[in-house]
């Protein structure tokens, strides 16, 4: 052991002496000594041991510095296991927190991403427990693990973490560079989100800090570049341009006309020059670039540009160089770069009427972006598609004419193309051309032109036109039965089809039925246990929802979920689809319970599936938020509904239907907390909103807010704005639905329950005359809102004096609500307190005792101990004791 530690001694002291270049001889000696010194220290010291430990991670520093990724990985592994064993984990030691972070930069480096995060945020709780969370290593680890959860593709995450690394570099200094340099990779994230609007302001930040510090031309034109990358992602060309310009008029100051990064920047400069149609200043530009350094992306980029100038033969040169280059750059079969290059030498042998060479071109551009994740999404990348397509058509047709079978193909590839666009009229035509060509080649009963017809519904559907597409449905049926059986799976799919047609024609009968029979198919072929069975059983569940036939919807519902949770895993956004309508019956039901457990299981897998400003996100949000209020849960509530209104004003603008009606949701939830300043000020932006985009007649939504904003001016004894607030709502809903409706009795019934409340009798008898009127025609005399219409005409009637016709509305009223509502229920007690004061007028004091103790005692059941309505029972009830003579009850009454 003495000899291990002299070893070991002389290893580490060799290891530290070796900072020179020319010192290989002196690390390869301590890698020596300190193996000799480990080899010796196993013999004698168990696995934990603090010595074994020491020796390790020099080893595994050793061994990195040396290059040997692997062996360092192991080497430090053993020895922060070694503590482990010994600590307990118990024991946060910087020297863990060290050797963990050096664990976690081997496994960045041998590309082990996960298990590197891992080690890096096991530091992290190290370091925070020693140092606090304000600290600046705390910061630039948080740093360095934005960047690593960058690299890995976990963007929201990595926000999080570049987020938190921010706040502590600025909380030490503002305007330091580490502040900058935070911004510049949130800059970085941001950009890659497509969310520009936040780069941009990332980036700003970044660029001011550098220029007040002084920092050099460099860093700055990087930062430039940056920015105009930006620019070009928000379409402001003119400004992309400006700061690529001056990024590299910088650049070339401080590093010459002939470096790599100069090169980058006359591309990114050329680029802009191409959306801006100047081929001339973008040919320019990447001639720089190429003349400097000859990359497949620079050369590439030179060819195109000289295809658009019509210079064949010096484009043909770059992009042949271009495409040697790519084929040589292995596993790149759906690379978008290499489709666009065969696309562009596909125009230039048409060019040269060398049409077989031209057709090969297009058709290997084509097959490329076939196998494209995301083909042709984006507006440029569906223009050049089509580019391609039209190209290879134009071949065909001159190889071999355009009623050739090969012609009418890519004329049905281009249709599904226009459809996957959403361009249906342009799919329609292409497929109509097709089928005549099917038709004349193969006749009416081929299962080419059954594929035709399918997809032509298809497009007829969703140019909405349902009527014609059951046509087109029908013909492909009776090709597909008579040529695959009854029971094929394209049968399915266009029962399937027609389903979706009844649907659009609102015959949901008829919808249903198609979509059973389609059912019915899959079940004999697949089992029924498929994705486009799930698909089925999700349309079904959103019929029966729109039926309100909320049992069947929740089997359809739950059916669907099974099924795409056993085919997709738990957090698949389809499963998350179905949970989300699933939580809609629920919430529809009552079952809040239920609701909020479907829809919060939908909001944690949609989260992590989609963009941050998605409007499936804000729907789940706004649900969410309705739930929260139907179990009282304020708080929660009003952040879901924040929420809600944040995305979709990101999507869809403030101007929008989704936002005022989240706005309204929000109000109606502050409005049962009391919250009444806070709510009139969500419902009057609300109406704000509704007010812009509301038709000629406008929604009822626009009255529903009204309506409550005369409630909450009620409640806060502003009269003269509840008055017309209600008297607004109560134009808009005559507007809707005229005047016999019974939201147009609602609203009055409030309007008159109001003017009793302010003692304006006279224009709450005339509301609820009117009410009672339209009630007892709508509803009839049972139902409860008559009730309720009878007791406000009581209270008014009592306060006229005319206690006959007055008794006679409570009786009225306290019959209907005992039989609905129960002989204990708040609005019976209401009543009951009426007829006792009644009875109490009439002299006729048992009766008042009997009715104003029955009140008491629902009251008490249903409002706090300290409400007013008790205290004024309990005093009323006194004063018929007192008048009875019964002293010791009336001073037990008063005194409650």
């Amino acid at each position: 052991l003495t000899i291990s530690e002299n070893l070991h001694n002389t290893g580490f002291i060799l290891e530290k002496m070796s900072d020179s270049p020319k010192s290989q001889h002196q690390l390869d000696e301590a890698l020596e000594q300190l193996t000799e010194a480990l080899r010796i220290r196993r013999l004698h010291l168990v696995g934990s041991h603090p010595d074994l430990e020491e020796t390790l991670l020099c080893l595994g520093k050793l061994h990195h510095r040396l290059g040997h990724i692997g062996d360092a990985l192991n080497f430090l592994t053993e020895a922060v296991r070694a503590r482990d064993v010994r600590l307990g984990r118990k024991h946060a030691r910087m020297d863990d927190a060290d050797a963990l972070l050096q664990v976690g930069q081997l496994h960045q480096q041998s590309g082990q991403f996960r298990q590197a995060l891992h080690s890096f945020e096991e530091c992290l709780d190290i370091r925070r427990e020693i140092l606090g969370r304000g600290h600046p290593s705390i910061g630039e680890l948080l740093f360095y693990i934005g960047n690593l959860l960058r690299e890995v593709g976990d963007l929201d995450l990595a926000q999080m973490k570049f987020e938190e690394s921010l706040a502590i570099a600025e909380q030490v200094d503002p305007d330091s560079l580490e502040t900058a340099d935070t911004l510049f990779s949130l800059g970085v994230l941001h950009t890659e989100q497509k969310q520009f609007s936040l780069a941009l302001d990332a980036y700003l930040g970044s660029l001011h800090i550098h220029k007040a510090r002084g920092s050099t031309e460099i860093a700055i034109a990087e930062i430039l570049n940056n920015i105009g990358i930006t620019y070009f992602g928000m379409k402001e060309y003119d400004r992309a341009q400006i700061y690529h310009a001056e990024a590299l008029e910088s650049l070339r100051q401080e590093l010459g006309d002939d470096h790599v990064d100069v090169a980058f920047c006359w591309h990114s400069l050329g680029v802009v020059h191409q959306e801006l149609c100047d081929q001339v200043e973008a040919f320019k530009c990447f001639q720089n670039a190429v003349s400097i350094e000859r990359t497949e992306l620079y050369l590439q980029s030179l060819g195109m540009c000289l295809v658009q100038m019509d210079e064949n033969e010096n484009a043909y040169v770059c992009l042949d160089e271009a495409l040697r280059m790519k084929t040589l750059d292995c596993g790149n079969d759906a690379d978008d770069d290499l489709a666009e290059i065969q696309r562009n030498l596909g125009i230039i042998w048409m060019r040269k009427k060398r049409f077989d060479e031209s057709l090969r071109c297009f058709e290997e551009a084509l097959k490329i972006k076939m196998q494209m994740p995301l083909c042709g999404e984006s507006e440029k990348d569906h223009r050049n598609l089509m580019n391609c397509l039209d190209g290879a058509l134009e071949a065909v047709s001159e190889i071999f004419g355009t009623q050739h079978m090969k012609y009418a193909r890519l004329l049905h590839q281009k249709g599904n193309f226009h459809g996957a666009k959403k361009e249906h009229s342009h799919a329609i035509e292409a497929y109509v051309e097709t089928l005549k060509i099917y038709k004349s080649q193969h006749g009416d009963s081929h299962l080419s032109v059954a594929n035709t017809l399918f997809n032509l519904g298809v497009s007829l559907n969703a140019k909405g036109s349902p009527d014609k597409a059951i046509r087109c449905f029908t013909k492909a049926l009776r090709i597909t039965k008579a040529r695959l059986g009854e029971d094929h799976l394209d049968v399915a799919d266009t029962y399937e089809q027609v389903a979706e047609s009844n649907k659009l024609l609102l015959s949901y009968n008829d919808a249903k039925i198609y979509y059973e029979k389609a059912l019915h198919v899959r079940k004999q072929a697949t089992g029924a246990s498929d994705l486009k069975s799930a698909a089925i059983m999700h349309e079904l569940g959103k019929i029966h929802s729109q039926e309100g036939l909320w049992e069947n919807a929740e089997r359809a519902f739950k059916e669907s979920v099974r099924i795409r949770t056993m085919q997709l895993g738990q957090d698949d956004h389809l499963v998350a689809e179905s949970m989300y309508n699933l939580g809609l019956v629920y919430k529809s039901r009552g079952d809040s319970a239920k609701a909020l457990k479907y829809l919060e299981g939908s909001l944690r897998t949609i989260k992590s599936k989609l963009a941050s400003a998605d409007p499936q996100l804000a729907d789940n949000f706004h649900s969410l938020g309705g739930v929260h209020s139907s179990l009282g849960n304020i708080d929660k509530s009003v952040f879901c509904y924040d929420k809600a209104v944040q995305i979709y004003t990101e999507v869809y603008g403030k101007q929008n239907d989704n936002v005022a009606l989240s706005l309204a949701g929000k109000g109606e939830i502050l409005c049962s907390g009391e919250q009444f300043r806070e709510a009139l000020s969500c419902f009057s932006e609300c109406l704000d909103i509704r007010k812009s985009i509301d038709g000629p007649i406008p929604a009822k939504e626009s009255g529903d807010v009204l309506s409550q904003m005369g409630e909450i001016y009620s409640k806060l004894g502003d009269g003269t704005n509840a008055s017309l607030s209600f008297a607004s709502a109560l134009t808009t809903y005559r507007q809707i639905f005229g005047t016999k409706h019974q939201t147009v009795a609602d609203v009055l019934q409030r309007m008159s329950a109001h003017f009793v409340k302010v003692g304006e009798f006279e224009r709450g008898y005339s509301c609820v005359k009117e009410t009672l009127i339209l009630q007892q025609e709508l509803l009839g005399q049972d139902d409860t809102k008559t009730a309720d219409s009878h007791y406000c005409m009581g209270t008014i009637l009592y306060e006229w004096n005319d206690y006959a016709e007055a008794c006679k509305c409570f009786e009225r009223a306290r019959d209907v609500h005992k039989q609905k509502l129960g002989e204990t229920h708040l609005s019976v007690a209401n009543s009951n307190f009426y007829l006792g004061c009644i009875s109490e007028r009439k002299g006729d004091y048992e009766s008042a005792v009997q009715y104003l103790q029955d009140s008491l005692s629902g009251r008490r059941e249903h409002l706090d101990e300290m409400d007013h309505g008790i205290a004024d029972n309990l005093a009323r009830l006194g004063h018929v004791y007192y008048k009875q003579s019964e002293w010791d009850p009336a001073v037990t009454a008063f005194s409650d």
